[in-house]
């Protein structure tokens, strides 16, 4: 028997002689593993001598060490890395961070206080669920249980790309009705957003650069808000559509003077208030959603403000082809909630 296997059983054997784990002489075990490390040094000695100093002197100091373990390329991604973590920071009382590490790997506790992880967990669960037993049984199976660990690591390379997808998509923070709703609020600010990009090109009038940069900045506010509000999945596919509608429903208007810019501005933020009140009516009285209509109840407040501020600069009514263009213009993002609540 080799120096290594020697040492491992000898620990092995020094573990049984104590009827629990608070009657282990632990300072011993550590003083044998750190033997151990000498004559026969590795990654699992290494690991293994963590959870004797925990045990020995404390989980504080055993966290400093596990921590350069989790370092060791020949640990990295190793199963017993969060789960031997997780046990560290139950021991010093932060629960909530030993949950998450738990949760890196399925974790069961028996009843005689074993900490099983991953397919071995998941067998034991079985093996005490009516309905589930004969699978723990077929999983005991000479075999079986290695292939279902492997197929366990496997899923855990897949799992951050399935939650991602999960959260790209889910809406259930929402009420089931608004989601359309909102994908139109969410295009309707990546318009505007882009209507005040578009003026900011098309003109070199400070008044109107000025304008178009303050009100830019609280459009991108807004569609911040909206992005938080929807996730990524659940968005307009039409996103680029809006993008280039809204370029050119700024910079048009820009070509042709203040005039034109402020009566665009007026007809589009006029539409917009309308579009946020409709929500915000839908919303009263529903108090588990009040923080969803307190989002739009500011946000429709900066519209009247915008639109207040466009009404006020225009120097007189605008003549029959500028108000068929802001007809045009109300029609148009009519047409394009339609279109961003369906698409």
């Amino acid at each position: 028997m080799n120096a290594c296997s020697a040492g491992k059983t000898f620990v092995a054997k020094r573990l049984p002689e104590a009827v629990s784990a608070a009657e282990t002489d632990w300072l011993e075990i550590l003083a044998l593993y750190d033997l151990l490390g000498m004559v026969a040094p590795g990654p699992m000695v290494t690991l293994n001598r963590v959870v004797a100093l925990a045990m020995a002197v404390g989980p504080g100091v055993a966290l400093t060490e596990h921590a350069a373990c989790a370092d060791d390329p020949a640990l990295l991604g190793h199963h017993r890395i969060p789960a031997i973590r997780a046990h560290l920071l139950e021991l010093q009382g932060d629960l909530g961070a030993a949950r998450a590490d738990y949760l890196a790997r399925f974790h069961v506790r028996r009843a005689d206080g074993l900490l099983l992880s991953g397919a071995a967990a998941f067998i034991a669960l079985w093996q005490v669920m009516p309905g589930w037993r004969w699978l723990g049984r077929f999983a005991m199976l000479p075999g079986i249980t290695p292939v279902l660990e492997l197929l366990y690591r496997g899923f855990l390379r897949l799992r951050p790309g399935i939650q991602r997808l999960v959260r790209a998509v889910d809406t259930s923070h929402l009420p089931a009705s608004f989601v359309g709703d909102l994908r139109s609020d969410h295009a309707g600010e990546t318009g505007a957003v882009w209507i005040y990009r578009g003026m900011l090109w098309a003109t070199r009038d400070e008044a109107v650069r000025a304008f178009a940069a303050h009100h830019l900045h609280t459009e991108m506010q807004h569609l911040e808000k909206m992005s938080a509000l929807l996730p990524p999945l659940r968005r307009s596919w039409l996103l680029t559509g809006w993008r280039v509608a809204g370029f050119a429903t700024g910079a048009l208007p820009a070509l042709f003077g203040r005039q034109a810019v402020f009566s665009t501005v007026a007809a589009v933020e006029s539409f917009v208030v309308q579009h946020y009140q409709h929500q915000i009516d839908a919303l009263a009285g529903q108090s588990s959603h009040a923080a969803l209509r307190q989002v739009l109840v500011d946000c429709q407040s900066d519209e009247l403000d915008h639109r207040d501020e466009a009404q006020a600069q225009l120097a007189q009514s605008p003549g029959w082809l500028l108000a068929a263009w802001c007809a045009a213009v109300g029609r148009g993002s009519a047409l394009a909630v339609t279109l961003a609540r369906r698409l």
